[in-house]
């Protein structure tokens, strides 16, 4: 069963990534390698492994994947209470690496994560926010940070 209880108890959790983890399933010189991915989940991990606190917004399936997800968010004490769990798989990232080109596919595209009054006081409880350019809510996460005087990372992804 998959569940989003909090990881640890933080009072003011240092920053707040908000996007939807990816599983990244690489394949390359016959071998298959799987990891905990996109630049929401990859950044909530170095943060913490720079000594930081943080937590993450956003959507995962309810299969084997999203319990993989949470075991990795687990493992690396990120807090993921906000993190919302549907029917829908979790998105995947296949890429397959030759000697001569990578290929990336993307399945199961990302959700629109609508922002709850309990996600802005989560966000309002942090230091700092981070979003892709390209998360369908950005605007709003935008007006959300600014309006909370919050501080507000942005990265502009090139797919």
């Amino acid at each position: 069963m998959l569940s989003n209880q909090l990881v640890i108890d933080m009072k003011k959790i240092d920053l707040i990534c908000i996007g939807n983890p990816a599983v990244d399933i690489v394949n390359s010189n016959g071998r298959t390698f799987i990891n905990a991915g996109g630049p929401e989940m990859n950044t909530a991990v170095s943060f913490t492994q720079l000594g930081g606190t943080s937590g993450i917004i956003g959507i995962i399936g309810k299969d084997k994947y999203g319990k993989f997800l949470l075991s990795e968010l687990k493992k690396h004490q990120i807090d993921f209470s906000r993190l919302r769990i549907n029917k829908k798989s979790t998105h995947l990232v296949k890429i397959t690496v030759t000697p001569k080109e990578r290929i990336i596919k993307m399945l199961n595209p990302h959700y629109n994560t609508k922002l709850s009054s309990a996600d802005e006081k989560y966000i309002k409880d942090s230091h700092a926010v981070y979003v892709r350019l390209v998360v369908k809510n950005f605007l709003e996460c935008a007006k959300i940070a600014t309006k909370l005087k919050k501080n507000f990372y942005i990265i502009f992804a090139v797919f």
